[in-house]
């Protein structure tokens, strides 16, 4: 992301990450379900959002708070419905280059 700045590394907690071959997605789980989702954490431009949106269409949008900074941002998240039993689970969802060469996820 050319116009946004990088903020830093974070956690989502609640939520599982799956493996869609280049990319992953994320997933919020039954409440009470404990599982973090690793990623970075962007300051986007207001006027990126619509063209962010549009390339994450598929996706319900929705507002985290993100561990340890204890900020709120938004994230795009997948049906649950859509990954179950077609994706890999990534354990301890943390994307890594290896995941989209094919390792270390495990068929749900």
């Amino acid at each position: 992301m050319d116009s946004a700045d990088f903020v830093g590394k974070g956690y989502i907690s609640g939520y599982a990450m799956y493996n869609l071959g280049s990319y992953p997605a994320a997933v919020r789980l039954p409440i009470g379900t404990v599982n973090k989702v690793h990623g970075e954490i962007y300051n986007v431009p207001n006027d990126l959002y619509p063209v962010i949106d549009q390339i994450e269409g598929a996706y319900e949008k929705d507002f985290v708070l993100v561990y340890p900074q204890m900020i709120v941002c938004n994230v795009y998240l997948m049906e649950p419905k859509r990954v179950a039993g077609q994706f890999e689970w990534i354990p301890g969802g943390n994307w890594t280059p290896e995941l989209q060469r094919g390792s270390g996820a495990v068929q749900v």
